[in-house]
C-alpha cells in the first residue's frame, strides 16, 4: 500500500510516492488531509491489539513500530474520540496503554510525523495515568540510553538494602527504597527502566530464595497473571505497571518475612547486622552484642550462623571490605588510611584480606577504569 510505504520511509523518494498516491486516489497534496492515532505499548501479539484498531473508524492503514502502533485515519475521523475509545477498549481487557492523536496533517509531513510519534514513546511509558492525549503533550527531550556509573553504583547498593529490609520484614523501609530505586531508573529510557527493575527482581529472588529451600518453593507461587515477575516487567507498557509488579512481589515476600520479625533468632541476627553497620570501623565485640540481647556469646554466634549462613566474623570482614571499596572509589584517601577507617589497624593485613576477596590489591582496584564489581 502506498500510504504504508510513505510512512515507513521506502527507498523510493517521498515525493514520488505521494504523487503516485494522489494520482491513484484523485486528490491533491493540498486537499488530502489525514489524522494519526498512536497506541503505545509492548506485547502486541495479544489479540486485543487487533481489536483495539478495529474499534477505530476511518482507518486507512496501520504501522507496527517499536513500542507503538500508529493508525492513519481519514480527514472525517474525530481522532480524539477514536483514540479514547481504543485506549478504553484496551483498558477493559487489562492492557493499559497511552494513546496520542494528531489531526489535519498533510502527506508531505508523513515521515516527520512518524519520527514525532516514535519520539514520544519515552514520555508515554512514564505517564502516570495512561489514557489519551494530544501528541504535543508527550513530546519532550529524549532520555538517556544508559545510566551513569554513579547511578549504577547507587542501584547496586539499593538492591542489597532492599533485600536486607525484606528479610527484616520492614515494609516502610522497602517502600521508601523502592521509590528511590525507581526514581534513579526513570532517568533512563524505558528499556533501561525495565532492565534495572528486572535486575532488582533477580537480585532479591537469588539472595533470598536460594539459601532457603522452603522459601524457594514459595517463590514458585509468585506469578502475577500466570506469568513470571521477570516476564511481566519486561512486557509492561508503562513504568507504573513495572512499579506495580515490583510492589506486588515485595508485598508477597513481606508476608513471608514479617512473622519472622518477631522470632528471637531473626531479631538477634538483625541486631548483629545493625550493630556491625554502626561499629564496623571499631573493634567489634561479640561479648558486647550478647550482653545487649541478653544471651551468651556462643549462642549469638550460633543463631547468626544458622540464620544468615555465615559467621559473624566473616560477615564483619565482608562488610568492612565493601565499605573500603566505597572509600577507594569515591575518595583520594591513602590506602593505609582507608584500612584504618574500616576497622583494620594493620595495613598489610587489610591489603591481604582485600586481595583475597577481590583478586586485586586496593591500589590495583582503585586504578581500574571499570570498577563495576559485584560487591
Amino acid at each position: 500500500m502506498l500510504l504504508d510505504q510513505i510512512f515507513r520511509g521506502a527507498s523510493l523518494s517521498g515525493g514520488k510516492l505521494i504523487a503516485q498516491f494522489c494520482q491513484r486516489e484523485g486528490v491533491t497534496e493540498e486537499t488530502f488531509r489525514f489524522g494519526l492515532i498512536g497506541l503505545y505499548g509492548r506485547n502486541r501479539e495479544a489479540p486485543c491489539w487487533d481489536g483495539a484498531v478495529e474499534t477505530i473508524d476511518g482507518v486507512l492503514c496501520r504501522l507496527e513500530l517499536p513500542e507503538l502502533v500508529v493508525v492513519l485515519v481519514g480527514p472525517e475521523t474525530d481522532c480524539r474520540t477514536e483514540a479514547e475509545r481504543a485506549a478504553a477498549w484496551m483498558g477493559e481487557r487489562g492492557t493499559a496503554v497511552q494513546a496520542a492523536y494528531l489531526s489535519g496533517r498533510r502527506l508531505t509531513e508523513a515521515r516527520r510525523l512518524r519520527t514525532m510519534f516514535e519520539g514520544a514513546a519515552d514520555a508515554a511509558f512514564y505517564t502516570r495515568t495512561p489514557g489519551c492525549r494530544p501528541l504535543e503533550e508527550l513530546l519532550e527531550p529524549p532520555r538517556e540510553r544508559e545510566l551513569s556509573l554513579e547511578d549504577m553504583g547507587q542501584l547496586r547498593q539499593l538492591r542489597r538494602e532492599i533485600a536486607s529490609c525484606l528479610t527484616r520484614g520492614e515494609a516502610a523501609c522497602v517502600e521508601r527504597k523502592l521509590e528511590d530505586y525507581c526514581a534513579i531508573c526513570a532517568q533512563g529510557r524505558p528499556a533501561v527502566f525495565r532492565e534495572q527493575c528486572a535486575s532488582l527482581y533477580c537480585c532479591v529472588s537469588e539472595e533470598l530464595a536460594a539459601p532457603d529451600g522452603e522459601l524457594a518453593r514459595y517463590h514458585q507461587q509468585l506469578r502475577p497473571e500466570d506469568q513470571s515477575v521477570f516476564q511481566a516487567i519486561m512486557e509492561a507498557n508503562t513504568a507504573g505497571q513495572v512499579r506495580g509488579y515490583l510492589s506486588w512481589y515485595t508485598d508477597r515476600l513481606l508476608e513471608w518475612y514479617h512473622p519472622l520479625k518477631e522470632s528471637t533468632a531473626h531479631r538477634v541476627a538483625a541486631y548483629v547486622e545493625e550493630y556491625v553497620g554502626r561499629h564496623y570501623m571499631e573493634t567489634v565485640s561479640i561479648e558486647e552484642i550478647a550482653a545487649q540481647v541478653g544471651l551468651s556469646p556462643n549462642y549469638v554466634r550460633c543463631i547468626f550462623k544458622n540464620t544468615r549462613g555465615v559467621t559473624i566474623q566473616n560477615y564483619l570482614s565482608d562488610y568492612r571490605l565493601r565499605m573500603a571499596c566505597k572509600l577507594l572509589r569515591n575518595t583520594a584517601v591513602k590506602v593505609s588510611r582507608v584500612g584504618q577507617m574500616v576497622g583494620y589497624s594493620n595495613v598489610s593485613y587489610f591489603c591481604a584480606a582485600f586481595q583475597k576477596r577481590f583478586g586485586k590489591t586496593p591500589s590495583e582496584w582503585r586504578g581500574e577504569e571499570n570498577m563495576d564489581l559485584s560487591l
